[in-house]
């Protein structure tokens, strides 16, 4: 019913700015006690699109949440494409002094249900500082930001502005599902790209999302030995490479599925000695 009333304010008056404190009210009356989005809800209409400029320039954490609520309900509901096309104010968040944990939820969950090319035009940096004002890395863990991560970390600008944080997240993805890098295991393409710009941590991580995989799936013996390969070598350039994919390896709880792989792993880590003594290229 609230969000019908903002419907029918939005249809009564062109200018939204005199009814801000009742389009808001509805809102909150609507949506303030959802922490994620509500299970049901009436389609977008053109009036509720009207109400993005006066929402994000509230600079309210809890009427931007409410209003994400009813935004993001279902990925093909009629005006959620729309999100895409506003993601200029959707960064523009990072910047909120208040930025609590539900408005966190939300964004997530937005940013799951999109695609990080709808972020090109306003850098991906920009989408970075978003993503860091979301504290809790439980989040990252849920699947729905899955397919959006591994699409931003394996592109051109992704594979070198994204942080540590996230190749690890990735990996640490790939350590609790075991087909997190299907159905194109172990996108060789990004590895040899990684290793010629000596990206020896990120390579790291990444490397360990690999093995997570490896150890569950079959794998052709030219492409296991390209696998054992760039191991060898992430190894030899990073200190900390060893314990950090053997760590990984033993979250995923995958080893008595791959036993042969896994023989090769540990002995990787075992015997390959660390050459590291500052990045360089063999």
């Amino acid at each position: 019913m609230a969000y019908d009333w903002c419907s029918a304010v939005c249809h009564y008056d062109e200018d939204l700015e005199p009814h801000r404190s009742l389009l808001f009210a509805c809102l909150r009356i609507g949506y303030r006690r959802f922490n994620t989005f509500p299970t049901q809800i009436t389609i977008l209409s053109p009036h509720h699109l009207r109400m993005i400029p006066l929402v994000f320039s509230s600079k309210d954490e809890g009427v931007i949440g409410d209003f994400l609520c009813a935004w993001c309900a279902y990925p093909a509901m009629n005006g959620f494409g729309d999100l895409s096309l506003h993601t200029g104010r959707l960064v523009d968040l990072a910047h909120l002094q208040r930025f609590g944990s539900r408005l966190q939820h939300l964004v997530f969950r937005a940013l799951g249900r999109m695609k990080h090319t709808d972020f090109e035009k306003v850098g991906l940096s920009k989408l970075i500082a978003l993503m860091d004002r979301i504290e809790d890395e439980a989040m990252f863990r849920a699947p729905e930001l899955r397919d959006f991560l591994l699409d931003a970390l394996g592109s051109s600008e992704g594979r070198r502005v994204f942080p540590l944080r996230y190749w690890k997240i990735a990996a640490e993805l790939a350590a609790r599902d075991r087909h997190f890098l299907s159905p194109d295991l172990p996108k060789m393409d990004l590895i040899r790209l990684l290793e010629a710009e000596f990206e020896w941590e990120k390579l790291t991580w990444w490397m360990g999302a690999v093995w997570t995989s490896v150890l569950s799936v079959d794998v052709v013996e030219g492409q296991m030995e390209d696998i054992v390969g760039s191991t060898k070598l992430v190894v030899r350039h990073n200190s900390d490479a060893a314990t950090a994919i053997g760590d990984l390896v033993k979250i995923s709880s995958q080893l008595a599925l791959g036993a042969q792989h896994a023989e090769k792993l540990q002995s990787i880590l075992e015997n390959e000695p660390d050459r590291s003594g500052g990045p360089h290229h063999p």
